[in-house]
């Protein structure tokens, strides 16, 4: 199912497994195994076979999140030096 991101009445975007893992440009079981771990929000929806369900702001936060670890790892190690 595809919405807009500023559908009316709080109406949100939902991508599967494998629509996150192309617009994160991950191998689709990094995403499952995210999930998994707590690291990324997602819902499993109609057991396994239907798989995960992901919000796409869910993917805005996550990769904020990541980016953020990302540039206090470079800091610490001096990749500015």
């Amino acid at each position: 199912m595809y919405l807009r991101p500023s559908a009316p009445l709080g109406l949100r975007r939902i991508l599967t497994v494998q629509q996150a893992a192309a617009w994160l440009q991950v191998h689709p079981e990094s995403v499952r195994r995210w999930i998994r771990q707590g690291r990324l929000r997602g819902v499993l929806v109609g057991g396994t076979r239907s798989g995960y369900r992901i919000e796409e702001r869910e993917l805005y936060r996550f990769f904020a999140r990541q980016a953020a670890v990302a540039a206090v790892g470079a800091d610490r190690h001096g990749a500015g030096d």
